[in-house]
């Protein structure tokens, strides 16, 4: 008889023990799948700044903060664009004649920007360090639509830049600086914050 008792206590507590590994097991599994989702951030920037806003984790928090500075800055880079002229080009737009070149470049908008200003920019140094001040506004609008671009008059080259364009978009300012890649030709807009002394 005891012998039976020992037997049943004994494969009672390996039962035991067993489901106790088995819901040891899966309390593990299930707080690395809880940690996995916690982290887990949508990179399509929808409801990235809701998600940081809501949530007590730093590490959600710095997450969402990059990824939506990260969209920011696409849909800041993407607002303005600019390439050479083609030349089979047909449609209304702003002109302004820069100099006298033969080259003509067009600003395009993907949506619409307030402000819009083509300008002088002027390189200089303050103690030690190379800076770009604004200069003369050369032309500008209240607004630049995606309906009627900006074609201008310019060789811009590749060397140290001297014209930029300035916008207001969603409630920001941006400038932005123009130069020609020494590679292939092509335009490119330069973010840069001008100096204000």
């Amino acid at each position: 008889m005891k012998k039976a008792s020992l037997l049943l206590v004994a494969a009672v507590m390996i039962a035991m023990l067993g489901c106790g590994g088995k819901r040891e097991q899966d309390a593990q599994e299930s707080a690395e799948l809880n940690t996995a989702q916690e982290f887990s951030l949508p990179h399509n920037g929808d409801g990235i700044a809701a998600m940081a806003e809501t949530s007590d984790n730093p590490i959600i928090n710095a997450e969402a903060a990059y990824l939506y500075s990260e969209k920011i800055e696409e849909e800041q880079a993407s607002v303005i664009s600019v390439v050479k002229m083609p030349a089979d080009f047909r449609g209304e737009y702003y002109f302004f004649a820069d100099d006298q070149t033969n080259e003509t470049i067009l600003f395009l908008a993907a949506e619409r920007v307030r402000n819009f200003t083509y300008m002088e920019i002027v390189p200089a140094y303050n103690g030690d360090e190379f800076v770009l001040l604004t200069g003369e506004l050369l032309f500008g609008i209240d607004a630049l639509t995606p309906e009627k671009p900006f074609v201008v008059s310019a060789g811009i080259g590749s060397g140290i830049p001297a014209r930029a364009i300035h916008f207001e978009y969603k409630g920001a300012v941006f400038y932005f600086y123009i130069t020609e890649s020494g590679m292939d030709g092509s335009l490119q807009l330069v973010e840069f914050t001008p100096f204000m002394g």
